[in-house]
């Protein structure tokens, strides 16, 4: 599954289903800086987060970085895109 498929499944959790206390109970102080512990890859819709598990280790940070890659490359994708079927009347001469 896609970082963005990912990313639909997650936020129709977050919008809908979480508690309505503010904070993370799963957060951490780690060497310094704060660790959001982050749930294993979502690859089907979750109906409510007990269903989410946490053994690969991942955390908020690197979930952020894996999902913005992915836009980059979305949108590197895009511009080749519009660049190799731009119009003839639209090309400079």
């Amino acid at each position: 599954m896609s970082a963005f498929g990912e990313a639909r499944h997650l936020a129709g959790l977050n919008l809908h289903m979480q508690s309505m206390q503010a904070g993370s109970k799963i957060a951490r102080v780690r060497g310094g800086g704060i660790v959001l512990s982050f749930p294993d890859r979502v690859t089907a819709h979750v109906r409510h987060r007990s269903e989410l598990t946490y053994r690969d280790g991942r955390d908020g940070a690197a979930y952020g970085d894996e999902l913005f890659a992915a836009v980059e490359r979305f949108m590197d994708e895009m511009l080749v895109a519009f660049e190799t079927h731009l119009p003839e009347r639209f090309r400079s001469t």
